[in-house]
């Protein structure tokens, strides 16, 4: 039995659970990457996520639109307290993003 063989075996016969790899695997959703963005491109602000929809415009394209409220914004700043924006995927990959909703007045 060849070395990479064996390798299979053994790992097809240890639980993940036991070493720690089947708590910590998740993946990110279309709107988990949308929302992160959304995170980086403003990362001085603070968000609660009030809608988040997903549509398939193809097999392979998908839009997402978030909405958020900004916790930190006083009502007499510049900037918007209610912010949008969208993502386009192109096989679970990031293509566009945009606001459609603030972030400054």
């Amino acid at each position: 039995m060849s070395r990479l063989h064996l390798l299979i075996a053994v790992l097809a016969m240890a639980p993940l659970g036991g070493c720690g790899l089947g708590s910590e695997v998740r993946v990110k959703t279309p709107a988990d990457v949308c929302v992160e963005t959304m995170r980086r491109a403003l990362p001085e602000a603070q968000f609660d996520i009030t809608k988040q929809t997903s549509e398939a415009d193809t097999l392979t394209r998908t839009r997402v639109d978030i909405e958020a409220t900004r916790t930190d914004a006083p009502p007499s700043a510049l900037i918007m307290s209610d912010v949008a924006a969208e993502c386009m995927f192109d096989r679970d990959t990031l293509v566009d993003f945009h606001w459609t909703k603030g972030p400054f007045k």
